[in-house]
């Protein structure tokens, strides 16, 4: 039954994707005033280190006339693991975006051009993909999945031009068939709905 109610719900349009940036703030500027700071001869480039009481590192990258640029990495307070690993150019995110939970696992692995997600996207959790697709200058475009929470089985799965809705939109039970199937036209549903054959074997197991 609880496979029918699902498919009910979304054949409703009762569904979200993720469309979210990263989880750290997106500052154009930066502080260096509690930084470290060592000349790098022969260029305009200084590496930065900003450390706690203790000595440890918390934070480190380069920087051009006050601006970061290039590699950046933010460590966990408490672990000698990098956090996030970012990319700039003039203080904007430029390039592969990555972050990690305290066991080294990647927690989020996308990219930006100019503060704005464009490339491949994908969130994990505890080592263990919970969603990816793709984003062009800030919208999603292709193909986009999210799967079952602990388990690598899509769960839904739409396909996207230009941050909305165009092909096929999918569910899927915890055995990989397909209980829903839509098509849409630029953001438009056209046709579609529940899959009886797979709901109804559902239902009568």
């Amino acid at each position: 039954m609880k496979h029918l109610t699902l498919a009910i719900l979304m054949a409703f349009g009762l569904f979200a994707c993720t469309n979210e940036q990263s989880n750290l703030t997106q500052e154009n500027s930066i502080d260096l005033s509690k930084f470290e700071k060592v000349d790098i001869p022969g260029t305009n480039f200084q590496r930065v280190i900003r450390k706690n009481a203790d000595g440890k590192v918390l934070e480190e990258g380069l920087v051009e006339n006050g601006k970061r640029n290039g590699t950046w990495v933010i460590y966990h307070s408490d672990r000698d693991v990098p956090k996030v690993v970012a990319n700039f150019v003039n203080d904007l995110y430029n390039g592969p975006y990555f972050e990690f939970n305290k066991q080294g696992q990647v927690d989020l692995q996308c990219a930006y051009v100019n503060n704005v997600l464009h490339g491949y996207y994908a969130r994990y959790r505890v080592g263990r993909k919970t969603e990816e697709g793709n984003y062009k200058m800030g919208k999603l475009d292709g193909v986009y999945k999210k799967y079952y929470e602990n388990r690598s089985i899509v769960q839904q799965e739409n396909t996207y031009k230009d941050g909305q809705l165009h092909g096929k939109t999918r569910f899927y039970n915890e055995k990989g068939d397909v209980i829903v199937e839509y098509d849409y036209e630029n953001g438009q549903k056209v046709k579609g709905g529940i899959v009886e054959n797979n709901a109804t074997a559902n239902v009568e197991e």
